[in-house]
């Protein structure tokens, strides 16, 4: 039987993140076993292959046919304080992937520098010289494709390098300016007839997930305020990326916020990936990832880790458009729960070794 995602579904997810170390104990403990196989449909064939090590994900039918929630869980095996760690700088965990082509963590402040190695799938910066608003195959506020259109001399032989550095520093800016500003400095896309506002998309994920409402209001109010309040315990940063789930690249900024409250153990920590930028398919995007030790009393035996992402389309997605969306997005987080856990076991091998 289908089940649709509701509200209280959405809840129960990211409660699943951020409660599943409370019952781990010796493997799968029978409350998570539940939640797993009576609320997502976990086989017990899902659930042996979790415990030896594979992904197991589950896209959830959308009642809202602009939106779509992944839900994965992994095993691997490294310590939490390891993970934790890894967290900091997960843009260098995601490149080891297949499917980020490029990716690159912004300084402080940012600059053209951490762009060095940005360029623009070849279809993008061509279809950079035939942009209007109303009708752009890449999404772009309508003065911003003026801007990057006047910036490049279409004629010369370099072209597609000036639409690089065009779009590169319009990227800075705009993530510095979001710096400044926070939401109200999000982009509204004119690639269509009906303005997409980027920061009403978010808006809509955020009020709709659990984090404001049970679990840890004072992070979802750092991240709704954002850049206007402060939180202890909050480490921020940034980074872009072309990432290949099997149709368009899509060249992506993301604000990532690792929170871990002083005091409290490991598995409490929570890693936020909020989408300000995304150059096809989706409005917004947001993400939680989160630490389970596999027992307790060891926290060298291992974890797991529990992520939950919701997106919304740039428009209505249905029939067999959705299903082929769903599906490379289920292959896309798998593919990626796999590299993060191969990255993390090889590395903690390699340091343990030394």
């Amino acid at each position: 039987m289908t089940r649709f995602l509701s509200k209280s579904d959405i809840t129960l997810l990211l409660g699943l993140c951020l409660a599943i170390s409370s019952f781990a104990r010796d493997g799968l403990a029978q409350e998570v076993r539940g939640i797993l196989t009576e609320q997502l449909g976990f086989s017990e064939s899902d659930l042996r292959n979790l415990d030896g090590g594979q992904p197991v994900v589950r896209v959830p039918s959308a009642e809202d046919n602009r939106e779509v929630a992944v839900f994965g869980i992994v095993r691997a095996e490294v310590p939490a304080a390891f993970v934790i760690e890894r967290m900091r700088h997960i843009e260098a965990v995601l490149a080891a992937g297949d499917v980020a082509l490029q990716v690159g963590r912004f300084g402080e402040p940012p600059s053209l520098n951490d762009m060095a190695g940005f360029a623009l799938p070849r279809d993008d910066a061509r279809a950079l010289r035939e942009c209007r608003p109303g009708k752009c195959d890449v999404k772009l506020p309508a003065d911003v494709m003026q801007q990057v259109q006047s910036a490049v001399d279409w004629s010369a032989s370099d072209a597609e390098a000036q639409a690089n550095r065009a779009m590169a520093s319009w990227l800075i800016d705009y993530l510095n300016e979001y710096r400044q500003g926070g939401d109200a400095e999000l982009a509204t896309y004119d690639d269509k007839s009906e303005p997409l506002s980027v920061a009403e998309g978010f808006d809509l994920l955020l009020r709709a997930s659990p984090l404001a409402l049970n679990y840890r209001p004072e992070l979802a109010e750092y991240l709704d305020r954002y850049p206007g309040a402060s939180l202890d315990g909050v480490e921020d940063y940034y980074y872009w990326s072309v990432e290949d789930f099997g149709l368009k690249p899509v060249t992506h900024l993301y604000h990532s916020t690792l929170y871990l409250p002083a005091g409290e153990a490991i598995s409490d920590a929570i890693l936020t990936r909020k989408q300000i930028y995304a150059s096809h398919y989706f409005q917004a995007a947001v993400s939680f990832l989160a630490v389970a030790p596999i027992q307790d009393t060891d926290p060298n035996v291992g974890i797991y880790l529990v992520l939950l992402i919701r997106q919304r389309f740039d428009g209505k997605v249905g029939g067999i458009k959705r299903m082929t969306l769903e599906r490379r997005l289920r292959d896309n987080t798998t593919s990626q729960l796999q590299d993060v856990q191969k990255r993390l076991e090889e590395s903690f091998l390699t340091e343990a070794n030394r």
